[in-house]
C-alpha cells in the first residue's frame, strides 16, 4: 500500500490521499479512480450515505466528488489565505451540509457551513475571536465542537466542548488544556484513518505519547463532552 497521509473507508469505498493524488478503491482493493485536482490535500471525508467525497487542501481549497460516477462536482477556494488551513471538516448527520473549520485573512478561525446541494455557504459559526473552533465531530445524530477562548492578548487561554444544535453552541463544558490537546490530536488521527504517516507527524507523538494502538482508544470530542475529562491517558516516554 502507498504511504498515504490519510486512508478512510466505508462499506463501499476506500479513499487514500498522498497530498497530491486522491485514490478511490472498492472493498476488494481495486482502484476505481484517481483525482489530481488539489495540491497539499491531506484531509478527505465521505458523506454519511457514501455517495460524496470531500477533499480539503491546506492551501484553502475544497473539492467535492461524486462516487456514483467518479467525477469532480465542484472545486473552489474557500479563503484568500493560502496556507494554514489544517482544521478538520464534518458532514451534518443527514449529509446535506458540510461544516468546515477555516482561517480567514485576518487570522480568525470560524466554521463555514456549505450546502451539499450547490456547495454554496449558508452559515458562518464561531467567528468571534473569543470562541475559536479547534475540531468538529459527528456522533450519531449530533455534532460536537472542541473550542478555545482567547484572552486580551489574543492567546488561547481556556478550552471547552459543546454540542452544536441548530447551528448554536449548547451545553458548553470547560475542559483542561491537556484533555483538549489529546482530544484534538486524536480527532486528527481518526480523520486520517490512523495511518502510519499521520502518526509519525502527529503533535501527540511530539508531545511524547506512545501512539501504539491508539486507534483502539476513544479520545473523541463526544466522550470528552460527556465525561468532562479523560482519566486514561496514553503512555508517555520517560523523557516527557
Amino acid at each position: 500500500m502507498k504511504n498515504f497521509w490519510s486512508y478512510i473507508s466505508n462499506n463501499k469505498f476506500a479513499v487514500g490521499c498522498t497530498g497530491g493524488i486522491v485514490y478511490v478503491y472498492d472493498t476488494a482493493g481495486t482502484e476505481l479512480a484517481k483525482f489530481r485536482d488539489l495540491s497539499y490535500a491531506y484531509r478527505t471525508l465521505l458523506s454519511p450515505d457514501g455517495t460524496l467525497l470531500a477533499v480539503k487542501s491546506t492551501a484553502g481549497l475544497l473539492a467535492f466528488y461524486s462516487l456514483t460516477d467518479m467525477r469532480l462536482l465542484k472545486k473552489f477556494r474557500f479563503t484568500p489565505l493560502d496556507g494554514c488551513q489544517d482544521g478538520n471538516m464534518c458532514f451534518s448527520p443527514d449529509g446535506t451540509e458540510l461544516f468546515n473549520i477555516e482561517v480567514s485573512e485576518a487570522g480568525d478561525a470560524r466554521i463555514t457551513v456549505y450546502s451539499v446541494k450547490n456547495f454554496s455557504p449558508v452559515a458562518e459559526l464561531c467567528n468571534e475571536k473569543e470562541a475559536v473552533p479547534l475540531a468538529i465531530e459527528r456522533n450519531g445524530n449530533a455534532l460536537y465542537i472542541l473550542g478555545g477562548k482567547r484572552d486580551s492578548d489574543d492567546i488561547l487561554c481556556s478550552y471547552f466542548t459543546a454540542r452544536l444544535d441548530d447551528k448554536a453552541l449548547r451545553e458548553i463544558h470547560p475542559v483542561c488544556d491537556k484533555d483538549a490537546d489529546l482530544c484534538r490530536g486524536f480527532v486528527h488521527l481518526q480523520n486520517c484513518g490512523f495511518t502510519k504517516k499521520a502518526k509519525e507527524w502527529s503533535a501527540l507523538r511530539y508531545a511524547g505519547y506512545d501512539l501504539t494502538g491508539i486507534e483502539q482508544k476513544d479520545y473523541s470530542i463526544f466522550r470528552l463532552w460527556k465525561e468532562r475529562a479523560f482519566l486514561d491517558y496514553p503512555v508517555r516516554s520517560k523523557n516527557n
